[in-house]
């Protein structure tokens, strides 16, 4: 078999690709006039389902927001040092966990201010 023969295999003519999207479009049109003979329920029990819900949020009562701020006061200083500060009263965080065995380096001669 040649090459040839098998491109004028998977080749169709202009007029049968013709014919054949015009069938596409005739059943695309039958469909959507059949569409609401087949489907027409469904919309009414949405139309339904959604008068429901209206006579439902009508007899509502609406709940009161809750505020944006909160109520509660915390122990909290406002400064960012004194937040620090309140963190190292509690024991959790204190970090001075170097006994005296460890020695003091003092900060050498170029480095202190006169």
């Amino acid at each position: 078999m040649t090459s040839a023969n098998n491109r004028s295999c998977y080749a169709i003519s202009p007029n049968i690709e013709s014919e054949l999207f015009k069938l596409f479009v005739r059943k695309g049109d039958i469909h959507t006039r059949n569409w609401p003979q087949k489907w027409d329920w469904l919309l009414k029990e949405y139309a339904g389902l959604r008068d429901k819900t209206r006579k439902i949020t009508e007899r509502s009562i609406l709940i009161p927001q809750k505020s944006a701020t909160d109520p509660r006061r915390i122990a909290i200083p406002s400064s960012t040092n004194g937040y620090y500060g309140w963190l190292c009263t509690r024991p959790e965080f204190q970090l001075e966990k170097y006994g005296p065995d460890v020695k003091d380096y003092t900060i050498p001669e170029e480095y202190r201010s006169n």
